[in-house]
């Protein structure tokens, strides 16, 4: 089984090419997934989660080290982990597709520390970056850049400290989604739609890539708002349940029309083909009706993303977890399957 998502600011060398578990820091929680081959595939040898409090996080960095570190304490006594692959959220990376001139990997990295500051708002010392070749013709590089704060990535690495648990590489959050929740044989060009709580990640994926991603500030916190009101039993507050479900995916929508236009009119070359479908995901589709009424308001074809699909095989049961709990585990299976990416 082969994956191609490897943008990682820091991708192990070979030595540390090793399994890890996969641990996923959010704003409200921390998940943990490890997984284990079989001959059959690959399966979940365990999984973790622990909530962390409102202001853990704050603007994509990590406010409050000393509670992550509970955590990760926990995880490493209880689930017995000692290494991990994590994430940094979209919206505090940057991805760029440009032309450079051939040569050694750190020639490349040496034109594009020099030019860097014409494609991002970062200062080279301030930013990490790593990219992928997308094609070569004759003396020019068609790649894909991946930038990050310094200091974005600082906070989150340096939440390991002192926790006996080992950060082998990390990476932009959607592409351990999008590690995720796409087919590992998909061929086609899809859209992703992940949905947070406060933010929205829109995405486009093609072959193994993915080549755009934007974060907006739609939230599923009107879709929760929707959600307490289910319950009532009044005609009033179930048409009120109604508005705020249409507002949002009329809101929503309208955001997801205007990145795939953005993205129809600025793509590449070799991007010319149409998105097939979206994959939608988040916490909040766990509730069926919650999807089958946003998706009228969706372009293409929605469907319902699946994080599991890539982890177990036939036969095999989901861990014993809740639908909606799945889908919080999201970024975290996608971060442990990482460590397949050379089967």
């Amino acid at each position: 089984m082969k994956y191609s998502f490897p943008q990682t600011f820091f991708p192990p060398p070979a030595f540390l090419a090793m399994r890890a578990a996969g641990i996923a820091i959010s704003e409200s929680d921390i998940t943990l997934i490890n997984l284990f081959s079989t001959r059959r595939g690959i399966d979940v040898a365990s999984f973790e989660s622990w909530s962390l409090p409102d202001g853990s996080i704050s603007d994509g960095s990590v406010a409050a080290p000393e509670l992550v570190q509970e955590a990760l304490r926990h995880f490493h006594v209880k689930e017995n982990v000692g290494f991990a692959r994590i994430a940094i959220p979209e919206a505090a990376s940057y991805l760029v597709r440009l032309l450079v001139p051939v040569g050694t990997d750190a020639a490349i990295r040496a034109y594009l520390t020099e030019h860097l500051e014409e494609h991002v708002p970062l200062r080279p010392e301030n930013a990490l970056f790593d990219y992928i070749i997308i094609s070569v013709l004759e003396n020019t590089a068609d790649i894909l850049l991946s930038v990050a704060s310094r200091q974005v990535v600082d906070s989150y690495l340096g939440s390991f400290a002192g926790t006996n648990i080992i950060p082998l590489s990390v990476e932009i959050d959607i592409q351990a989604i999008a590690r995720a929740v796409v087919p590992a044989y998909e061929t086609d060009a899809v859209a992703i739609v992940d949905i947070g709580r406060f933010r929205t990640i829109i995405a486009i994926v093609a072959d193994g890539f993915v080549r755009f991603a934007t974060t907006t500030d739609i939230g599923s916190i009107h879709v929760e708002s929707a959600h307490q009101v289910k319950e009532k039993k009044n005609a009033d507050v179930a048409q009120k349940r109604m508005e705020a479900l249409r507002a949002f995916g009329e809101e929503l929508g309208a955001e997801v029309d205007r990145h795939l236009l953005y993205w129809k009119t600025h793509r590449k070359g070799d991007e010319e083909r149409d998105l097939e479908r979206i994959i939608v995901s988040g916490t909040e589709m766990a509730e069926p009706d919650v999807f089958d009424h946003i998706v009228h308001y969706l372009p293409l074809h929605p469907t319902l993303a699946n994080p599991w699909q890539n982890v177990l095989f036939r036969g095999r049961k989901i861990p014993p977890m809740t639908r909606r709990e799945s889908f919080k585990y999201t970024t975290a299976i996608g971060l442990a399957l990482s460590s397949f990416s050379r089967e």
